[in-house]
C-alpha cells in the first residue's frame, strides 16, 4: 500500500525544481483586474452624470414651452389690453415680479403679468420674458433662463452633432447681443386677432 505526504518525500511541494500545482491568482493579475474595473465605473459614472445635465436642460426646456402656452392662453383671455401695446416695443418682466414695465399693458393684462411672472415664471431659473407686438397682431413671447449645464453641453457638442444649440433663434431677448453665458432661450408668437 502506498503512503502520501510527508513520507513519500512531498510530492507536489514548492521547494525544489519548479511550481507544481499553484492555485490561485497572483497579486499582479488581482490589482490589473482592479484597475480595469475601475476604469469601467469611472466612465458609467461620467455617462450618468451626462445623462443628468441634458435631463435637466430638457425639463426646463418643457417647462418654458407650458409656461408661453399658458401666458399665450392668458393673453387671448384680454386680448384688448394686449393689443393696445406700442408695436415693437418690448415689455420686459421677471420671475417674482411686482410691477410691470413701460411698455406693458396697462389694467387687468398688466396684473395678470404680475400674476403669472409671480406664480409661473418662478419655476424657470433667473427667468424673464419679453413681449412684443408685431405689426401682424401677433404677439412674441421671449422666455429665457439660466442654465448654465445645458449651455456648457452645447457648446462641447456644436460640431459634434447630437447636441442641442443652447440659443437657436435670433431677435428680441432671444437675440445673440442679449444672451449671456449659461443662457437658454425659447420664443413663441401667438395670434391674438
Amino acid at each position: 500500500m502506498r503512503s502520501t505526504g510527508v513520507a513519500n518525500g512531498m510530492r507536489g511541494s514548492r521547494s525544489g525544481g519548479g511550481l507544481q500545482g499553484q492555485r490561485g491568482m497572483s497579486m499582479i493579475e488581482v490589482l490589473v483586474a482592479i484597475v480595469v474595473l475601475a476604469i469601467g465605473l469611472l466612465g458609467l459614472a461620467g455617462l450618468q452624470a451626462n445623462g443628468i445635465k441634458v435631463t435637466q436642460g430638457a425639463t426646463l426646456r418643457w417647462k418654458a414651452s407650458a409656461l408661453a402656452a399658458d401666458l399665450a392662453d392668458r393673453m387671448r383671455a384680454d386680448k384688448t389690453d394686449f393689443l393696445a401695446m406700442t408695436p415693437a416695443a418690448q415689455c420686459t418682466i421677471a420671475a417674482g415680479a411686482t410691477t410691470v414695465g413701460p411698455n406693458c399693458p396697462p389694467g387687468f393684462a398688466g396684473a395678470l403679468l404680475v400674476d403669472w411672472a409671480g406664480t409661473q415664471l418662478t419655476a424657470m431659473p433667473l427667468g424673464v420674458a419679453t413681449l412684443t407686438l408685431l405689426a401682424t397682431n401677433d404677439l412674441e413671447v421671449d422666455l429665457m433662463w439660466n442654465d448654465t449645464r445645458a449651455a456648457t453641453y452645447a457648446s462641447n457638442n456644436a460640431t459634434g452633432g447630437g447636441g442641442y444649440t443652447a440659443m437657436a433663434v435670433t431677435g428680441g431677448l432671444c437675440g445673440a447681443s442679449t444672451m449671456t453665458t449659461g443662457s437658454v432661450c425659447t420664443k413663441v408668437v401667438t395670434r391674438l386677432l
